[in-house]
């Protein structure tokens, strides 16, 4: 696809979508490496690309019930596709006051922990994102990070789960459920916490860095991560479980489904116990509860004229009871 450098910046400012224009904006042609991403392989003929550099910009992130400014990014780096037309990664600088943050991971390594989540990066979207950039970071809690980076692809489930719900669905739908574009958002240097751990196993060093899945066609946050950390012993457990029910407990109104999606949370509860965990280290490990309070988490399973929910009841920070409600 020809491109010129006007229409380049475009494309990204309406991908970007920023609350304010940045100061300034640079562009220009670059030559693109054959593993630009995890898991995206270009072909010679393909390896064309944009590089667009924006200063002081402006990037507010969810911050309690509303949202903030980030204080630490002012400059993103873009990289678009010459083939596709699109945005492929959006990073800012590396964060330069932090000595005691671990380093990026490399390609391979997230290539590894990705095999071993069962999804898989199959391409690059050729179409813009329903979802900016900045309405996805404004879901998540990347006011506080002090770096991100984004990637925008073709995200794909390698082993279907829940072959049961696919029966009776044609082609096209198995793949818009199992295939979809997805914003994948690193937020690195963020304040530590640290995850649950299973008895027996001692707490390690906070964790700094998370990773989040968006749609980009809907804005639906699906659970976040520090999946490359994955083997660490403190977490294996949690990590376990965390794999074996991501993407399969979906709260809300979601028709005849949600007997499965309840069945699911039902079992994960008979095998992890929330009772004693902060609020954030149930949602790393069960998801975005259907209704946050300050006194518990709400996870809801809506058929539309009846269901059931789970409510996680808070003290001091932490889940002290569980209850379990049916809806008429």
């Amino acid at each position: 696809m020809r491109l010129t450098k006007t229409a380049v910046i475009d494309r990204v400012l309406q991908t970007l979508g920023l609350p304010e224009a940045p100061t300034t904006i640079t562009a220009q042609q670059i030559a693109l490496p054959e593993s630009p991403l995890p898991c995206i392989r270009l072909k010679s003929g393909e390896r064309k690309g944009w590089q667009v550099v924006l200063d002081g910009v402006s990037l507010e992130g969810k911050n309690g019930q509303g949202t903030a400014r980030n204080p630490y990014i002012q400059r993103l780096v873009v990289t678009l596709c010459s083939r596709t037309g699109q945005v492929m990664e959006v990073r800012s600088p590396e964060p330069e006051d932090d000595p005691s943050l671990p380093p990026l991971y490399d390609l391979q390594s997230y290539e590894q922990a990705l095999r071993s989540t069962s999804v898989w990066f199959t391409g690059l979207p050729d179409s813009p994102p329903k979802v900016t950039l900045s309405e996805a970071l404004q879901k998540i809690s990347s006011s506080v990070a002090k770096q991100i980076v984004a990637y925008y692809v073709i995200e794909k489930k390698t082993t279907p789960e829940l072959g049961y719900i696919m029966d009776g669905l044609t082609d096209d739908e198995i793949k818009e459920r199992l295939e979809k574009p997805l914003w994948i958002v690193h937020l690195r240097g963020i304040p530590g916490f640290v995850p649950p751990a299973p008895r027996g196993f001692e707490e390690e060093e906070p964790i700094r860095s998370m990773r989040w899945r968006i749609d980009a066609l809907t804005g639906e946050v699906y659970t976040g991560d520090n999946f490359w950390a994955a083997s660490s012993q403190a977490l294996s457990e949690s990590w376990e479980i965390k794999r074996k029910y991501d993407g399969r407990i979906i709260t809300g109104n979601t028709g005849n489904d949600c007997v499965q999606y309840a069945a699911m949370m039902q079992q994960l509860l008979e095998e992890w116990d929330p009772v004693g965990h902060t609020a954030e280290e149930v949602e790393f490990v069960i998801g975005r509860p259907y209704r946050p309070a300050s006194d518990r988490l709400v996870y809801r399973f809506d058929s539309g004229y009846n269901g059931v929910e789970w409510s996680l009841w808070l003290k001091d920070g932490k889940i002290v009871k569980i209850e379990k409600d049916f809806m008429e």
